[in-house]
């Protein structure tokens, strides 16, 4: 367990996820949800505000992938780590994500996995979802 708590964002258009997935996350003894966004202008005011250690990023904002830009963004102006929640398992957005900085690539349906994804990514050893590290698998052998 970490000394302090871990400073959580989560960005998350559909309200009800959000709710949901914060109310499931604040009953972890050591993950502070530290502030919610549903669109990329109310996630950089709150990066404005204050620091996070790990960033929740739903790829698809306002029905387009303006999750990757903001990951882009992220990771060139803060320490924070983003991991990619989402429910998209094409490999190009897989490919994007990282490209654009992400650490991890988390499939909404293995919500449970979430917190130890989000303490593994505070630690700075974020594995790579099992489901994701496949499909880039399959992706470079297509390349060879």
């Amino acid at each position: 367990m970490a000394d302090k708590s871990i400073n959580l964002l989560i960005v998350e258009d559909d309200q009800d996820w959000l709710r949901g997935l914060a109310a499931y996350l604040s009953g972890e003894p050591d993950i502070r949800i530290a502030a919610t966004a549903s669109t990329s202008e109310e996630a950089l005011a709150a990066m404005a505000e204050q620091e996070f250690d790990v960033v929740l990023m739903d790829i698809m904002l306002a029905s387009n992938v303006e999750g990757i830009w903001l990951t882009s963004h992220i990771t060139a102006s803060s320490a924070a780590r983003v991991i990619m929640l989402t429910s998209l398992e094409d490999k190009e957005m897989i490919f994007e994500a990282f490209r654009a900085g992400a650490v991890d690539y988390h499939i909404k349906s293995d919500f449970k996995s979430i917190p130890e994804a989000v303490r593994s990514a505070y630690a700075k050893r974020s594995p790579i979802n099992p489901e994701v590290a496949e499909k880039m698998r399959e992706e470079f052998r297509r390349l060879k």
